[in-house]
């Protein structure tokens, strides 16, 4: 197999990491991947994206294999506007203000350097699509705005998940939102509070007789955001919260979901509140048997770079999520990262190598 230049790689991931990219904001990081791909005339894609791009660099084939796609985001949560990457001899870190970006970059960089080594080798492969999705972090909407007609690949490998390069999420959940919007009856609160509803006592009172947290192995629920109420003086009239429910299991999910309408309808009817509730499916959950072909895939490519595969259950979404719901069996690979969302972030050197060989590994092993 040929060697990734580990020199390359950390250098790609240096360049990358400093470029400040919070989602729908990553047209530098773009630029840079097209750069990349223009100075080695490779067939690249600028495809719209709301207030961004998804981005795609092509390798043709020279072989029948079948087609493959690789992915990774170009976006980034914050804190990210001065990102001062630092290094010693054996990881990248920060200066602790802010966020290395490692997610998802390291996937960037890794994609990248296997790009040089592909490119140059000479060796055998089928056509490779790369693609780098914009507004990952902010509800997978670069991979929900990708029409799949751009690429012919029917097999993904997503890379896109902490933990030691080697290890596959086999497992990940469906997930839906609920916004629940409340209307009471606003009055004096010092001269005639009995004339009003309190829209913040029903919502405690819903939110009180809620599951939360952790409903068992597979299955969570959170309320995450509240809004309402005007001034101190004032019974509240109007309030709204948000909640997540998350499963690897859709019946599970939708009891949950159904348990969950029927408190806050059964709350807002003794109350004499109004209730609308609104409910969105942000994505479908997976799970990949291990008997699968992509997993035979994977294996023989963790064996040819010598690294030993792992496999686990994700309580999280990804763009690995949006390509399973539509069709095209897809696996999330480790790329090392650790601390994530955090400033405290850092990767080892030694995985950026070893994700960069696992792509080599994945494009001609197939």
């Amino acid at each position: 197999m040929p060697e990734i230049k580990k020199e390359r790689v950390e250098k790609y991931f240096k360049e990358l990491a400093s470029i400040s990219s919070p989602s729908w904001e990553e047209g530098k990081v773009i630029s840079y991947i097209e750069n990349f791909a223009k100075k080695r005339k490779l067939a690249f894609k600028k495809i719209p994206c709301g207030k961004s791009f998804n981005v795609m660099i092509s390798l043709k084939g020279n072989t029948g294999r079948e087609p493959l796609l690789f992915a990774a985001h170009t976006d980034t949560v914050t804190p990210c506007d001065s990102i001062k990457v630092m290094e010693d001899s054996k990881r990248f870190f920060t200066d602790g203000k802010s966020i290395l970006g490692g997610d998802d970059k390291a996937a960037v960089a890794a994609f990248l350097e296997a790009i040089d080594v592909i490119y140059k080798s000479g060796e055998k492969h089928g056509d490779v699509d790369f693609l780098f999705t914009c507004a990952e972090e902010v509800g997978l909407c670069g991979m929900k705005g990708f029409d799949i007609k751009n690429t012919r690949a029917k097999k993904a490998f997503v890379f896109d998940s902490d933990g030691a390069v080697g290890s596959a999420t086999v497992a990940a959940p469906y997930q839906i939102v609920m916004q629940i919007s409340l209307k009471g009856k606003a009055a004096h609160a010092g001269m005639e509070p009995e004339k009003g509803i309190s829209a913040i006592y029903a919502a405690a009172e819903i939110i009180n007789s809620l599951p939360q947290g952790r409903i068992d192995s597979e299955t969570t629920t959170n309320v995450g955001k509240i809004n309402g109420g005007t001034a101190n003086n004032i019974v509240t009239e109007n309030l709204t919260f948000e909640l997540e429910c998350r499963s690897l299991d859709k019946k599970k999910l939708d009891a949950l979901t159904a348990e969950i309408i029927s408190v806050i309808k059964s709350v807002s009817s003794k109350r004499k509140i109004k209730a609308v509730i609104s409910t969105d499916r942000e994505y479908s959950g997976y799970s990949i048997s291990r008997n699968d072909s992509i997993i035979s895939h994977f294996e023989r490519a963790a064996a040819l770079c010598k690294i030993k595969p792992s496999y686990k259950k994700s309580g999280g979404g990804s763009d690995t999520n949006i390509l399973n719901e539509r069709k095209i069996k897809a696996l999330n690979l480790s790329v090392g990262m650790s601390k994530v969302h955090t400033t405290d972030e850092f990767i080892m050197k030694s995985d950026l190598h070893k994700s960069a060989a696992m792509v080599v590994s994945l494009i001609l092993s197939n």
